[in-house]
């Protein structure tokens, strides 16, 4: 529990995704309220009104800072990836490297074997994962920005309208309300969970991966004739594997105690939200939906129809990591974040009962 705090104090100033967005919403919002006076004069139902156009409002443009987020870090994971499993090094060692025996060029075409499934898994994770985890915390963050907007502090002038961390910025004081508001030293190191996902848990995701691949592939040789039908199944094994071994992954991203006193009360709150949300149904199936769908498109770019040996599917598979791992227009990502699966989660979460 010490270490995983030491760590969030070493990385405190490196926000992934601060309270920037979060004033820039909240002045916004201010703005729309100033518009929606007259509105509210000419008829009785205009605050309901008002307040689910809010709600739609901070919704969609967090959702929409939520995805360019995720795009900017696309680029890191899959340097660790590939970092991680390097399939192009050992291919271009086994090509280029007439010193190599026979016994030595094997064992690398065994290596680069687990390695391709490996990084396709590990890909296919690593983006859901990262993709549910901010949609996640963007969702509990904006709900929190329409709770204060909702329930506004007691003062006087223009900043009541203001969330408290957005007040606190101009009076240099805390306003919150205990359980109604977040202060914005806690909403930082609540954001800093992603950070520790890619800087701690996709390693170790990278470590479950590859051993499943290892365990589920002992009996598969590199002479043993698949369809792509069987590659597909084989992918498919390895994935129910992978789950049925790590049914929770939310310690790869929040792999604190939900009963942990080290911390504030609001940052407790945050993430006891954050794991109860990436622990829910709803948030697996969303993910699983997400995983399915990159190894589909991989599955899909293998060409060969006809029995072939292991040993040709491998280049194959490993050359489709590229395509399937960018972040370029039509890239799988780009389309992930289009699903109405991880809309309807990123609702889900948004709306959820707040403690």
């Amino acid at each position: 529990m010490s270490g995983t705090w030491e760590f969030i104090k070493r990385h405190k100033g490196k926000i992934v995704l601060g309270t920037s967005a979060v004033v820039g919403t909240s002045i916004a919002l201010y703005q729309s309220y100033q518009q929606g006076q007259s509105l509210h004069q000419q008829s009785p139902q205009s605050e309901a009104y008002k307040v689910q156009a809010r709600r739609h409002y901070v919704f969609d443009s967090n959702q929409r800072t939520c995805d360019q987020s995720i795009l900017e870090l696309v680029p890191t994971i899959k340097r660790l990836i590939e970092s991680r499993f390097n399939v192009d090094v050992i291919k271009r060692e086994i090509e280029t490297n007439n010193e190599l025996t026979h016994e030595q060029k094997f064992t690398k075409w065994e290596q680069m074997k687990i390695y391709a499934f490996a990084r396709l898994l590990g890909l296919a994770y690593s983006y859901s994962l990262l993709t549910v985890t901010l949609k996640a915390q963007i969702s509990i963050l904006a709900s929190d920005i329409c709770a204060q907007f909702e329930e506004p502090p007691k003062s006087s002038g223009w900043t009541s309208y203001l969330p408290s961390a957005v007040t606190n910025l101009f009076h240099g004081e805390s306003t919150n309300q205990p359980g109604k508001s977040v202060d914005a030293n806690s909403q930082q190191i609540f954001m800093q969970c992603i950070q520790y996902f890619t800087t701690t848990g996709i390693p170790r995701l990278l470590d479950l991966v590859e051993k499943t691949v290892s365990d589920e592939m002992t009996e598969i040789s590199l002479k043993t004739q698949l369809t792509k039908e069987e590659i597909r199944s084989l992918v498919e094994r390895i994935e129910k594997r992978l789950l049925v071994e790590n049914p929770e992954l939310s310690h790869l991203v929040a792999p604190l105690d939900e009963n942990a006193n080290m911390v504030s009360d609001n940052l407790q709150n945050l993430i006891r939200r954050l794991i109860r949300a990436l622990r829910s149904d709803r948030c697996r199936e969303t993910m699983k939906a997400l995983a399915d769908y990159y190894l589909s498109t991989a599955c899909h770019k293998i060409s060969s129809t006809s029995p072939s040996p292991m040993a040709r599917h491998i280049p194959p598979l490993s050359d489709v990591f590229h395509s399937i791992s960018s972040s370029t227009f039509d890239a799988p990502i780009r389309n992930s974040l289009c699903s109405s699966d991880v809309h309807q989660f990123a609702i889900e979460v948004f709306n959820a009962k707040r403690e």
